[in-house]
């Protein structure tokens, strides 16, 4: 095993050759076949322990929705200029 600086995951030559791997997906078509999961984030502040159970309550300030399992890897694709498909299932829930 290498031994590697904080931070320094690849060396310069690594660092070049994923680059250029990285630049070739631009165009390139692709299907991508997997869960389609979508995480949501409260962001909030506790002020009090519920009288009921010994939770905090959250007071809710605002929420983000973000892609994950196979619609991360559509999301990253994209985000490099591929051209992708995407299959697989959905839920019956409002989000699907």
């Amino acid at each position: 095993m290498r031994n590697r600086r904080k931070g320094a995951w690849l060396d310069t030559g690594e660092r070049s050759r994923l680059s250029m791997l990285v630049q070739q997906l631009a165009g390139v078509r692709v299907l991508v076949v997997g869960d389609i999961m979508l995480d949501r984030f409260i962001y909030g502040g506790i002020s009090r322990i519920s009288p009921e159970a010994p939770v905090p309550v959250l007071r809710s300030e605002r929420t983000e929705c973000a892609l994950r399992g196979a619609g991360n890897v559509v999301r990253n694709l994209i985000a490099v200029g591929a051209q992708c498909a995407f299959a697989g299932v959905v839920g019956e829930d409002t989000e699907g």
